[in-house]
């Protein structure tokens, strides 16, 4: 990877892109490169993991680390800049959204993104599908990833 029709979205107000079950978000990928994260646990709990190799707490304990990577996006309907964190199933999405564009001489950051989210909580299931790129953002800043 280099570097809705009448439903009503939650992105939330914060910094951070929501994709709830049930409904479709896009936007445009401003990063080039994902920024990837093996942490423990969710929310206020999650730590990042240091390694079982350097006495990782969480991993010592038995704990499974989880892989987790971090984009800047333009959130399409907030017209706002966002951080959007996902996880191995959306990554693969991407990863082979990105191998389809570069055999058209383009990359992921050439077009827009909707997520699909069908499911709640654990049982959700994203689906990530290509949308013609919307008009130009400019030049924005990112967040610090």
């Amino acid at each position: 990877m280099n570097g809705f029709a009448g439903m009503e979205i939650e992105t939330g107000a914060g910094k951070y892109l929501r994709v709830k079950g049930g409904d479709s978000v896009d936007f445009h990928i401003i990063s080039e490169h994902p920024v990837k994260k093996i942490v423990h646990g969710f929310g206020a709990g999650r730590v990042i993991c240091i390694g079982a190799d350097k006495n990782c707490p969480a991993c010592m304990e038995g704990e499974t680390p989880k892989q987790r990577w971090l984009i800047n996006v333009w959130d399409r309907k907030d017209l706002k800049v966002k951080i959007y964190e996902f996880g191995p199933s959306i990554a693969k999405q991407f990863k082979a959204l990105a191998e389809m564009l570069a055999e058209d001489q383009k990359t992921i950051n050439d077009v827009d993104i909707r997520i699909k989210a069908e499911g709640s909580k654990m049982d959700t299931e994203y689906t990530v599908m290509q949308k013609a790129a919307g008009p130009d953002i400019g030049e924005v800043e990112e967040w610090p990833l």
